[in-house]
């Protein structure tokens, strides 16, 4: 037969005996919580936020890598069917206008440059197949935020292919979306833009 002292006790008991407080109910605890409030940057415009900054720094110092690493997701965008639509866009444009003058052509945030490099590859093939001089008259101002992914692309060759036979259809440099009339080619000085018949956001 048990002995009464080993019977089981309430747990308010028990925890008497132990002299600890009685459970309480995890909704019970979480009312007493009080979560400090901490505010890292007033309101401000989104260009000039905290999380601004700090990406462009890291694009600045980054350039392609979280591309090619795969930290940004960018094949979903890049399957070359936008660069194959704005190639067919500028060339009937250039059709219902053409003056015979160059044609200049601004991409901004080009990030990989996939869509630039295939723009150009199609745009080429469509003035070639419909015999039309509009690739040679054309003027391709690829641009990034970051100078570092600029420098990538020349020193991975990315747009080598138009840029051969004595004339380059490319020019490469940094380019603010912020005020994109301005264009900072990689050698050379920057010069106000004008007379640009398409620009392409990425």
């Amino acid at each position: 037969m048990l002995s009464e002292s080993r019977l089981p006790v309430s747990l308010d008991v028990a925890f008497g005996r132990m002299k600890l407080e009685q459970v309480v109910s995890p909704e019970h605890v979480l009312e007493r919580v009080r979560v400090e409030s901490h505010v890292l940057q007033e309101f401000r415009p989104l260009t000039e936020c905290l999380e601004w900054e700090l990406s462009e720094l890291h694009w600045g110092r980054a350039g392609l890598l979280p591309f090619v690493e795969n930290d940004v997701p960018f094949i979903v965008n890049n399957t070359g069917r936008l660069s194959e639509h704005g190639a067919a866009v500028l060339f009937a444009n250039c059709q219902d206008v053409d003056d015979g003058g160059p044609i200049s052509v601004l991409e901004l945030g080009a990030g990989t440059g996939l869509f630039g490099k295939y723009f150009l590859d199609v745009f080429r093939a469509l003035c070639r197949q419909e015999d039309c001089d509009y690739y040679e008259r054309l003027l391709y101002l690829v641009s990034d935020r970051s100078p570092r992914t600029v420098e990538q692309w020349r020193e991975r060759g990315q747009f080598d292919d138009h840029a051969r036979h004595g004339t380059s259809h490319v020019e490469l440099g940094v380019c603010d979306a912020r005020e994109p009339g301005t264009f900072h080619p990689l050698s050379g000085a920057p010069h106000a833009l004008s007379n640009v018949r398409a620009v392409f956001c990425n």
